[in-house]
Order: structure tokens, then C-alpha cells, then sequence
């Protein structure tokens, strides 16, 4: 059996040293009435984490050699491209939507997608890119198009963001894949979680995310970025436009 790709990296994380970052509250977007009372401690977070990997990591690694292979390809650099190219700030999906959705059908992409609808826990993808402050509203995180898994193909805007992550990103392959278990309507809400990093051919970045009571609420892939520091524990939020 294949080794899993971010296994020895997780394995290797001891939740008393790691740094802990949250972002700033937004009391609409963030909903923190649904935020439990008691946060859970960085050894809960860290558990479940490694739990909801160690689940879904067919398609996690899946999404990720797909997302470093097609950000990396000739076919692919224009789409990818296109989308480090486009004003996120505009909050408008339309226009970028038919570029998430190339790269969504494209030849490159179908194990990720494959793997995702075999998952029975994943219902939305996301594609996008991984972002820094000059974008998400003064933090970091991701932004992309969230498209349905089911035949609908129904997509919304979606962001996030994590606290102050020290994203390291190369904006000439950055290409973020996330997958849910939401559907795209349905994925603004709070999460905690953590980020880690892995040096493949190119820098990866991947996000484990939890519900506030720690059930799994999803993964961010981002080809092109690290993480500072390697692996930091987050809380923050989801957004839809």
C-alpha cells in the first residue's frame, strides 16, 4: 500500500508547540453563535484532523497530484493563469466561473474529480487560488468557484479565511482544490483546523478543516504555496458570493 502523501508530515505535529492563529471575527459571515463555548484545545483539533485525513485520503491526495500535475502543465497554465489574473474583489462569480469549470472537465483534473465523487462524505469542489491580504479582507486563505458533485453542476463563489498563516505562494503555478462536505449553497459557517505544508516539485499546502463541534467539514489543496513556519493550528470562516 502507497504510502499517503501528508501521513509522516501529520504524524510528526505535537499540539503543545504548534502556533495558533484565528481570524479577525465577522459577526455575519462567521455566525458565531454556532461556535461552541468552550474551544476545543489544539490536541482535539490535531486529533480530528488526522482522523478526517486518514478518511478521505483517497481523494485528498488524489486532488493534490491532479492540482500539482495540471498547474504545472502547458494545457493548464492558461487556465490557471487566468485565474490568479482575476479581481476576486469583485465578489462576482460569473465571469470566472467558465474557467473554474475547464479546469474542473479537464483531462488532468478527472482522478481528483473522480476520487471526489466516490467519496461519499464530499459533495462540492472548489477551484480556486490560494490568497493573501492583499485580497481576502486583510487575512489568508483561499477563493474560487464551488461546483455541486451531483449532476446539478450548480456552482456559488466561495472564500475563506484562516488567520495569519504566512502563505508563501507562487502566483505562476497557484491553483487551490477544495472539497466539501457541503454543498455549494450551504458552505458559509465557522470551521477550526490546521495547515501543513509538503515540498513536492512544488510547494503544497494542505487544509484540514473541522465543523466547531469537529466533525469534517472539508480540505483545501494549494499547489504553488507553503505554509510559514510548516503547520499551524487555525480557526476561521466560510463565505459564499
Amino acid at each position: 500500500m502507497a504510502r499517503l502523501l501528508f501521513a509522516d508530515q501529520l504524524d510528526g505535529l505535537h499540539a503543545d508547540s504548534m502556533l495558533r492563529t484565528e481570524a479577525r471575527p465577522n459577526l455575519h459571515a462567521r455566525r458565531l453563535g454556532q461556535l461552541a463555548a468552550a474551544p476545543p484545545s489544539n490536541q482535539q483539533i490535531l486529533d480530528a484532523a488526522k482522523a478526517a485525513y486518514h478518511a478521505n485520503s483517497e481523494a485528498v491526495d488524489a486532488s493534490t497530484l491532479s492540482g500539482m500535475s495540471y498547474a504545472l502543465s502547458p494545457p493548464g497554465q492558461p487556465n490557471v493563469g487566468a485565474l490568479n489574473a482575476y479581481n476576486w474583489k469583485s465578489q462576482q462569480a460569473a465571469p470566472i466561473t467558465p474557467t473554474a469549470q475547464q479546469v474542473y472537465a479537464a483531462e488532468g483534473m478527472q482522478a481528483a474529480v473522480d476520487a471526489a465523487k466516490s467519496n461519499s462524505s464530499i459533495y462540492s469542489m472548489t477551484i480556486g487560488i490560494s490568497e493573501s491580504a492583499q485580497v481576502i479582507l486583510g487575512e489568508e486563505g483561499g477563493i474560487g468557484i464551488a461546483i455541486e458533485l451531483d449532476k446539478s453542476g450548480d456552482t456559488k463563489g466561495m472564500g475563506y479565511v484562516a488567520g495569519k498563516l504566512g502563505l508563501d505562494i507562487d502566483v505562476a503555478i497557484n491553483l487551490q482544490v477544495g472539497l466539501w462536505n457541503c454543498k455549494p449553497e450551504a458552505l458559509a459557517g465557522a470551521f477550526y483546523g490546521l495547515e501543513v505544508n509538503l515540498d513536492l516539485e512544488v510547494g503544497v499546502s494542505l487544509g484540514i478543516y473541522m465543523t466547531p463541534t469537529l466533525g469534517t467539514f472539508g480540505f483545501s489543496i494549494g499547489v504553488g504555496a507553503g505554509v510559514g513556519g510548516g503547520a499551524t493550528i487555525v480557526g476561521g470562516y466560510t463565505w459564499v458570493f
